[in-house]
């Protein structure tokens, strides 16, 4: 995320939008009643009723006030009623405004200072390094994208290795298939860190198989020790602060391990506290070092 212009006097925000992750920090930010200005794109038919007529792209500039957010893997949708428009689309009719990578809007609102907080650890978080970790061992591997925000597993590939039978053209082609799919992702995703886990040898052998087929993939990667090629491997990654070494200042790892401490203190019976009456008795008294509060709660 990109803060192109922030006045809260104003009440006023332009962003632009640069990864996939900023959507899910803006449908956090984003509130019904918030007015959402920018440009969009309609098809325009050319050409009398009678005659075969064809359809231009064209774009408008709207201001839309927001009724309803709605989050989905590439976009946030938001529909609203317009404000401001063209001639095509009047005052007050329905409409909605998508928001994707590299579309720059105006937010106005009246901003509370965690939307203001959050917003500019957004714009942090996009100059963290883009990474996945990759666990294997005999059986299979497991690979993740790790983003500041979270982790999302991408696939799992059976393996089913050998350490003596290596050499063997089978038992190559299964490892090639792990880095196969690696190559492919850095690729895609023009990764700058990759994290490779396992027990004992096998990552080693990940790495030899990787630097045959591309010595740029091999630089980028990082070896580390994991129990299992499971998808518990890639916990164990987060859990041993690995994650927030390679990614520095993870806004995942620091609620993993608030998360976990709280989590700690509530089972030994210790200082913390869960649920709104309890955590307002502990406020009343003075009781709070930390205080969490999940997302939905703040949007409710």
């Amino acid at each position: 995320m990109k803060i192109i212009h922030l006045n809260r006097k104003k009440s006023i925000a332009k962003i632009k939008v640069t990864n996939l992750d900023d959507l899910w920090h803006l449908s956090r930010i984003i509130e019904p009643n918030d007015l959402i200005s920018g440009k969009i794109e309609r098809k325009i038919k050319l050409g009398r009723a009678k005659e075969k007529s064809r359809a231009i792209r064209k774009s408008f500039f709207v201001k839309l006030k927001v009724d309803d957010i709605k989050y989905e893997a590439e976009a946030l949708r938001l529909a609203g009623k317009i404000q401001e428009g063209p001639d095509e689309l009047p005052k007050g009719a329905s409409h909605t405004f998508d928001i994707k990578i590299g579309t720059i809007f105006k937010i106005e609102k009246k901003w509370k200072n965690y939307q203001v907080s959050r917003l500019k650890e957004a714009q942090a978080e996009s100059q963290t390094p883009k990474a996945i970790a990759c666990v294997l061992d005999d059986s299979e591997a497991n690979i993740a994208a790790i983003t500041p925000s979270g982790v999302k597993h991408l696939g799992k590939i059976a393996l089913r290795l050998a350490k003596k039978r290596l050499k063997e053209p089978k038992q190559k082609e299964k490892l090639g298939k792990v880095v196969a799919e690696l190559i492919r992702l850095e690729k895609e995703k023009d990764l700058d860190v990759i994290i490779l886990g396992s027990p004992l040898f096998w990552k080693e052998e990940l790495l030899k198989a990787i630097k045959d087929k591309s010595i740029k993939l091999a630089k980028k990667c990082r070896l580390e020790d994991v129990s299992t090629g499971s998808k518990r491997g890639i916990t164990e990654l987060i859990n041993r602060g690995v994650i927030d070494k390679v990614l520095k200042k993870s806004r995942m790892q620091k609620e993993f391990q608030l998360v976990d401490n709280l989590l700690a203190e509530i089972s030994k019976g210790g200082l913390g506290e869960y649920g709104l009456k309890q955590v307002k008795t502990a406020a009343k008294n003075s009781n709070i070092k930390v205080l969490l509060i999940t997302d939905k709660f703040i949007s409710t």
